[in-house]
């Protein structure tokens, strides 16, 4: 007779069963406290006002699951504060956490995006684009775009408009500056001259559909300004908060024909732009 404290060997098959049954789970749980990433403080702040996590729990090379918790890092403690500085924008209005979930390309679910879409508080991202590209720099990965959309979907003006993305150019140039990352701002730089003149021709000889000719317009003058000086972007942004009384493009508009003294007027008026 088996005492109460006694208990009987489990037959080998019931064993296998059982064993096989916590495998599955296991396998299908979505996942791992070491695939996700939370930073809710960084080294020169106890406490930030947004906590970041990262899941990499859709990753399968290690290589490349070990860059995520250098990538919460960087975006929670340089890149989130160098866009507060610029835009002046309090994204925990909106959002008390900024979810970023990483794929591999074969289990990407957005085959319609190219690569990484922002919803509101929470961003999906391809790999390729938002550990890798970064990933050898000087502070190690980082993103600059679609960290941007959340900030700019806080925003009155620009949430109507982040789809278009406007500003991005000068307010990823200079995030990439505020962070340190020389190399890419350097880089960046030429390709906006660029991009100036290659947008003015395309302008000039109306080979952009008409929908996007106010926009591109708009997007010459930002860069413009900011090849200028590189003070404007901040300038950008505080300039559209000082003006309710427009749609958002003309608001955008105007602003970008205030910080030009009213040289930008007549460039965007003769290339689609509403007038404002």
């Amino acid at each position: 007779m088996e005492g109460w404290g006694q208990t009987s060997p489990l037959p080998m098959k019931i064993c296998f069963l059982v064993a096989t049954a916590i495998a599955v789970a296991l396998a299908n749980f979505p996942a791992v406290a070491s695939d996700v990433t939370l930073v809710s403080s960084c080294p020169q702040q106890q406490h930030i006002p947004v906590t970041f996590k990262v899941d990499c729990s859709r990753l399968k090379d290690q290589a490349t699951k070990a860059l995520c918790g250098p990538f919460a890092d960087n975006q929670a403690c340089k890149v989130f504060p160098a866009y507060r500085k610029i835009t002046s924008m309090q994204v925990e209005r909106r959002c008390s956490t900024i979810t970023y979930t990483i794929y591999d390309s074969d289990n990407w679910p957005n085959v319609n995006a190219a690569g990484g879409m922002s919803i509101e508080c929470r961003i999906e991202y391809l790999a390729e684009y938002a550990l890798a590209p970064y990933a050898k720099s000087v502070i190690g990965p980082y993103e600059v775009h679609e960290i941007l959309h959340q900030y700019q979907m806080a925003d009155g003006t620009l949430e109507e408009l982040t789809a278009f993305h406007p500003l991005f150019s000068s307010s990823m140039l200079e995030a990439e500056r505020e962070i340190d990352d020389t190399q890419a701002y350097e880089l960046g730089i030429t390709q906006m001259r660029d991009e100036i003149d290659i947008l003015r021709t395309e302008l000039d000889e109306a080979t952009i559909a008409p929908a996007d000719r106010c926009r591109m317009a708009q997007s010459v003058i930002e860069k413009d300004l900011y090849l200028h000086d590189a003070k404007n972007v901040y300038q950008f942004y505080r300039g559209l908060a000082n003006d309710q009384m427009r749609d958002a493009s003309s608001r955008l508009s105007a602003m970008l024909n205030a910080l030009s003294r009213g040289a930008a007027k007549p460039f965007l008026l003769a290339h689609g732009c509403e007038a404002f």
